[in-house]
């Protein structure tokens, strides 16, 4: 499944001001540890959209939003709580290992 990619314009409204807990997922098309990992998290994604909100960004575009998050490598996974950085997960994670990670770092309330 393919998640809808955010853009810097609308991260203030889609991340920073929703209550919804928000996964990012940061990779590249040209990266080959992004496509492999991109069919881990979204493996994994399937199991958690309805607890939080999903987007992917593609760190070539939306160089601004990169920089503004603080990402310098990809694939970088984070989640914000209440419009907050709650965790970040960088680089390659099998499946298992991945959703281990995520259900763990999820709050209970989502």
């Amino acid at each position: 499944m393919n998640y809808p990619p955010l853009i810097d314009a609308e991260f203030d409204e889609l991340v920073l001001s929703t209550q919804v807990p928000v996964i990012i997922y940061l990779t590249t098309a040209r990266c080959p540890i992004s496509k492999i990992s991109r069919r881990e998290f979204r493996a994994v994604a399937v199991e958690l959209q309805h607890r939080v909100a999903i987007f992917e960004v593609d760190a070539l575009s939306e160089k601004v939003l990169v920089s503004r998050l603080g990402v310098r490598a990809v694939p970088t996974l984070m989640l914000f709580v209440a419009g907050t950085e709650s965790a970040a997960l960088l680089g390659f994670y099998h499946r298992d290992e991945l959703r281990i990670r995520l259900w763990s770092i999820i709050p209970d309330r989502a």
